[in-house]
């Protein structure tokens, strides 16, 4: 998958799914990838599983995972 810079992501745990830009991307030895986002001017280093490309609307609308799945 993989993000490039100036991507606009979505930190998969945010309630509130705000846009976020990468702004610099780290590759470690091993094969590890982390992500520096900026979000409400600050920077968090995040790995890739924890983004998205994609916006959860059901989650900035405050609706559940067991509120999903009725």
């Amino acid at each position: 998958m993989g993000f490039k810079l100036g991507d606009t992501v979505y930190i998969k745990t945010d309630p509130e799914q705000m846009d976020a830009i990468v702004v610099g991307k780290r590759e470690f030895v091993g094969g590890t990838i982390t992500y520096t986002i900026g979000l409400n001017s600050n920077y968090y280093d995040m790995y890739e599983i924890e983004l998205s490309k994609e916006r959860d609307a059901l989650k900035a609308l405050g609706v559940s995972k067991e509120e999903q799945n009725k």
